[in-house]
């Protein structure tokens, strides 16, 4: 089986996705999870990690201190917000079904999302931080780089797919 694009049928938007591509997806949404989790009761600073420092962008480019205050009186109510999102897109693909079903009232919280995701997968490349774990065990170096990659690429046309079906994309002559 190969994954589909998003279509919109009657249900919503509707893909079909090999199973262990949604493992591999699940996964990486609980792990971006626990790290908002960290991040949102202060165990974690934005500086000391590439994903959240990708994800949480500075409030102010022109006063690094401003940029700080703001980012701290605001820290939890976006992290919440980030959690929530991911926590319905997961329940999508937390399934043994290979069909996901988007509900077109959730379609705004699957797509911000689907975009952390790719923030978060492209800042572990970046900084080269994998964990075997995050596949089952099976890989390491050099094969764990070319799965996270290939879940990023994923992630990368699925949500394009499903933007595309929302009527964003690609130009139509």
């Amino acid at each position: 089986m190969i994954a589909t694009e998003f279509q919109r049928e009657s249900a919503g938007y509707v893909s079909r996705v090999p199973p262990e591509i949604l493992h591999l997806v699940h996964r990486t949404a609980e792990s971006l999870i626990a790290l908002l989790s960290a991040h949102e009761s202060g165990e974690y600073r934005r500086q000391a990690d590439l994903a959240l420092a990708q994800l949480f962008p500075p409030m102010s480019l022109e006063d690094p201190e401003l940029a700080l205050e703001l980012h701290d009186a605001h820290q939890r109510e976006i992290c919440a917000e980030k959690i929530t999102h991911l926590r319905i897109f997961d329940a999508h693909v937390d399934t043994a079904s290979a069909e996901v079903s988007i509900a077109p009232d959730e379609v705004d919280q699957v797509v911000r999302a689907m975009a952390d995701l790719r923030i978060y997968l492209s800042a572990r490349l970046e900084k080269r931080q994998w964990d075997s774990t995050d596949f089952g065990g099976d890989a390491s170096g050099l094969r764990a780089q070319i799965m996270l990659g290939e879940l990023l690429n994923f992630l990368t046309w699925w949500q394009a797919s499903l933007m595309e079906n929302l009527g964003f994309g690609a130009e139509t002559p």
